[in-house]
């Protein structure tokens, strides 16, 4: 059977079907998605070759904190956008903003906003946000910096 890339048809470009383990469904539900490092922006691969994997509500919580709204790259209304200027409102205003952009998954069930922490350190100027939240879908605590 030909191959094309990674797909259930093989692993070598139109070569002879291999077994693939990732055309079986995973075993265990929370980790359905790869892994995503939030700070390069990349997939990554475990020792194994195998891409890592991650949770599907944590992955899709990256991918909307991760696109900036309205981009070209997105639909309509998905993504967020953080305010332009950092200033004495900027932790109110990114907070505001992080939770509008996760609306739609605390609205389908998926998700509860435990905290959203933002912090700027004086030294470098950098800021984090960090948000805390429980998936719905496990039951299971988790938090993103971004």
């Amino acid at each position: 059977m030909a191959g094309f890339g990674e797909t259930e048809l093989g692993l070598t470009p139109f070569g002879t079907g291999t077994a693939d383990g990732t055309a079986a469904p995973p075993t265990t539900l929370p980790s359905t998605s790869r892994y995503v490092n939030f700070r390069t922006k990349d997939y990554e691969v475990a020792d194994d070759g195998e891409y890592k994997r991650m949770p599907s509500v944590r992955h899709r919580v990256l991918m909307i904190l991760s696109t900036t709204l309205d981009s070209a790259a997105a639909l309509p209304g998905f993504g967020l956008k953080l305010p332009a200027r950092i200033d004495k409102r900027y932790p109110q205003l990114a907070d505001h903003a992080i939770r509008l952009a996760l609306k739609p998954m605390v609205r389908a069930g998926e998700l509860k906003i435990e905290k959203i922490e933002v912090t700027r350190s004086s030294v470098t100027g950098r800021v984090d946000h960090v948000v805390k939240f429980k998936d719905l879908t496990t039951g299971n605590p988790d938090t993103v910096t971004i």
